[in-house]
């Protein structure tokens, strides 16, 4: 049986050993993706992606927070996974939605929202996106995919953002793709799968938290996939399921 393969921060995973890369993806800059930020763990070392929604907040998945939130930082406005071309910003406080009970669990309600302490100064590359708000998302529509990490599932590691496009596929086909793998009866309707338009192309470790996005609206966010990475389908928390419990800790 396969192994399940969290797109987890950089340091750990019961289910497999972990690499960080977006797989089969392409170069870009922090201007073309404004609104992506880095999570940092004391260090700091980049440990997932998020996407700043608001002047002071960033939607990332819950497990992604692994610290208290004085420990934590926030990188906006870098192209490079070290963030010494962005800006670091303290946390004041993290939000992990109730539901989140952990990767034994299905990693269901696997979003989190971390909070700073002082505001994001927008510009050409700090830019907040919308919260997508449409539940219908449906099968093969082109989606996008940003975030740092490996560009090989054997290195070497990349300082440089890379993106990935991608197509959506029905939850029903995602489920028949993961069936004999520990992550089968995972795929449950809060859940958004897609797939690389090209063959081994996906998410893989490293990329948590980072946002799929359709039209400048983030519609998912990046929690787990299976390995080998990028032949298995990518799954993301359907953003539209919690919009409530989002606005309420803005």
């Amino acid at each position: 049986m396969k192994h399940l393969i969290l797109i987890f921060c950089t340091f750990y995973s019961t289910f497999a050993q972990v690499n960080r890369q977006i797989i089969g993806g392409t170069t870009t800059s922090i201007l073309n993706f404004p609104y992506l930020a880095g999570v940092y763990s004391p260090g700091p070392f980049f440990t997932c992606g998020g996407a700043i929604i608001n002047f002071r907040s960033v939607l990332t998945a819950a497990h992604c927070i692994l610290y208290p939130p004085h420990e934590l930082q926030i990188n906006a406005g870098a192209t490079r996974q070290d963030g010494r071309d962005g800006t670091f910003h303290r946390v004041s406080h993290t939000f992990i939605h109730p539901n989140y009970q952990g990767q034994t669990h299905a990693l269901i309600s696997d979003i989190a929202i971390i909070r700073i302490i002082f505001p994001f100064n927008f510009g050409t590359r700090i830019r907040p996106i919308s919260l997508g708000s449409s539940s219908a998302i449906q099968s093969n529509v082109r989606v996008q995919i940003s975030g740092w990490g490996y560009v090989d599932p054997n290195g070497p590691i990349s300082d440089s953002l890379q993106t990935l496009e991608m197509m959506t596929i029905s939850n029903n086909l995602c489920s028949t793709l993961v069936q004999n793998t520990n992550a089968r009866g995972w795929i449950t309707n809060e859940k958004i799968c897609a797939v690389g338009q090209q063959s081994n192309s996906g998410i893989c470790s490293g990329d948590s938290g980072s946002p799929l996005v359709l039209r400048n609206t983030v519609i998912g966010i990046t929690s787990w996939t299976v390995r080998p990475c990028g032949q298995y389908p990518s799954v993301f928390i359907r953003v539209s399921n919690h919009l409530s419990w989002i606005r309420e800790n803005l």
